[in-house]
C-alpha cells in the first residue's frame, strides 16, 4: 500500500519543524511536498532556498509572492492561494494532507482540503494566543482536521472543548523541541560553546493589538543602548500585518549601532537553533522561546499579549509595554540559572511517531472512513 500523502509548508516558520517527518513519510508512503508564497519572497530571504540545500523535491508551489504586509494583501493571498491549491488537489487527489500551526497560508491550504473532502493531519493545535489572529486560524484548521498532534497535555483538553474525539488526539511532543534537543547534542558533540553576551531578539507583530508593536520595538532598541556590554540579534519579523515596518525599523537601527546590534534577517530554522543554542537570552515574542529556547535551557523574555494564554516553562519572563518592565525582566534572565529550566515540550521520537501515525490512520480503512462528528465535553 504507497497512498498519496501531502504535506504543506507555508514558510520559514514550519518548514523546519516539518522536515524530519518529511524525511520519514517519503519512505513509506507516496509523498507530495506543497510550498506556500513566502518561501519564494525575496523579502524573507528566498527560504525555499534552504529546502533545495536538504535535497528535499518541491511538487507544487504557490505563486501568491509576498512583498507588503498588510491586510489587503494578506487577503489577496489567501484568495488566490485558494484557486492555485485547488487545481493541483483535483489533480494529485491525496488521502491526507499535513499541516502544521496556524499561520494564514496554512488555513488558506487545510480550508481547500476541508472543501476537497480531503483529511487533514493537524500539528501544534489547542495552543492559545490570545494576542494574535493565529488563535481563531488555529482553532479553525482544529474543526476542519481528522487527526491532531499536540505538544502538551493542556492542549489536548482544549481540542476535546472544541468537540474533537479524545481517540484521535494525540501528545507525542513538539517537533521543534526534538529538533532543538537534536541540535543541541550535536553543538555539544562538536564543542561549539555559548556565548555569555550573547542576545537575540525575535518579535512579531501583535495583530490584535497592534498599536503597541512600534513602542515595544522602540523600547528594545533604548535597552540595546542601555546594556552596550552585550550584543544584540535580530531575526526577521514574520509575514504579519505590520512585519515589514518592524523589518524596517529594525535594519535602520542597526545600521546606525553596528557596534552591538546585527540584523540577521531571516535564518531558516537550522540557522535559527544554532544561533539560539548559542545565546544568553532570547527577547520577544515568538513561540520558538515557549518551545525550543525551553528545550535549550535559554532564558526568555517574553513581551506583551501576543502569546498570553499559552502553556510555559520556567524558562519564560513576561514583560509588559512599559520600558522599565522590560529592564526588571532582563536583569532577571541574564541571572536566571538554566540547570533548573524543565523541558516540557520535549518527547522521544516526536517526529517518528507522528509519521507512524499518520501512516496507521491512513491504512485503517473503518477509521479513515468514519464521517466525523462532534463530541461533547465531559471534563
Amino acid at each position: 500500500m504507497n497512498e498519496k500523502i501531502l504535506v504543506f509548508s507555508g514558510s520559514r516558520a514550519d518548514y523546519g519543524l516539518l522536515k524530519e517527518i518529511i524525511t520519514i513519510l517519503k519512505k513509506k508512503s507516496n509523498l507530495f511536498f506543497v510550498c506556500g508564497p513566502q518561501h519564494f519572497s525575496k523579502t524573507f530571504n528566498y527560504t525555499y532556498k534552504e529546502i533545495i540545500n536538504d535535497k528535499l523535491k518541491i511538487d507544487f508551489k504557490i505563486n501568491s509572492i509576498v512583498k507588503k504586509t498588510d491586510t489587503k494583501e494578506i487577503i489577496d493571498i489567501v484568495s488566490s492561494s485558494l484557486l492555485e491549491t485547488n487545481k493541483y488537489l483535483k489533480k494529485i487527489k491525496p488521502k491526507i494532507a499535513i499541516v502544521l500551526g496556524d499561520r494564514y497560508e496554512t488555513f488558506a491550504f487545510a480550508l481547500c482540503c476541508y472543501l476537497n473532502n480531503i483529511k487533514i493531519a493537524h500539528i501544534h493545535g489547542g495552543e492559545i494566543t490570545e494576542g494574535s489572529f493565529d488563535e481563531g486560524l488555529r482553532h479553525s484548521i482544529t474543526k476542519m482536521s481528522d487527526l491532531h498532534f499536540v505538544s502538551h497535555p493542556e492542549h489536548k483538553k482544549i481540542i476535546k472543548q472544541l468537540g474533537e474525539n479524545k481517540k484521535e488526539i494525540f501528545n507525542y511532543g513538539a517537533p521543534g523541541a526534538e529538533n532543538a534537543f537534536k541540535m543541541l547534542n550535536k553543538l555539544n558533540k562538536n564543542k561549539i560553546k555559548s556565548s555569555s553576551q550573547k542576545i537575540i531578539v525575535t518579535y512579531h507583530p501583535e495583530t490584535k493589538n497592534s498599536k503597541n508593536d512600534i513602542l515595544i520595538i522602540k523600547n528594545i532598541f533604548k535597552q540595546i543602548k542601555k546594556f552596550k556590554n552585550y550584543s544584540f540579534y535580530f531575526t526577521s519579523s514574520n509575514s504579519d500585518t505590520g512585519g515589514s515596518t518592524i523589518n524596517s525599523m529594525i535594519n535602520n537601527f542597526c545600521k546606525v549601532n553596528k557596534k552591538n546590534a546585527k540584523n540577521l534577517g531571516s535564518l531558516g530554522h537550522k540557522n535559527f537553533l544554532i544561533n539560539l543554542s548559542q545565546a544568553k537570552l532570547l527577547i520577544g515574542n515568538s513561540s520558538s522561546s515557549i518551545i525550543e529556547g525551553s528545550t535549550l535551557s535559554i532564558p526568555a523574555i517574553n513581551i506583551g499579549i501576543r502569546q498570553k494564554g499559552r502553556v510555559k516553562s520556567n524558562n519564560i519572563l513576561n514583560s509588559n509595554y512599559d520600558f522599565k518592565s522590560l529592564v526588571k525582566a532582563f536583569k532577571k534572565g541574564i541571572k536566571l540559572d538554566d540547570r533548573k529550566i524543565k523541558k516540557i515540550f520535549l518527547k522521544k521520537n516526536t517526529s517518528l511517531n507522528i509519521s507512524n501515525e499518520i501512516i496507521k490512520f491512513v491504512k485503517d480503512k473503518k477509521r479513515y472512513n468514519e464521517i466525523k462528528k462532534f463530541y461533547k465535553f465531559k471534563k
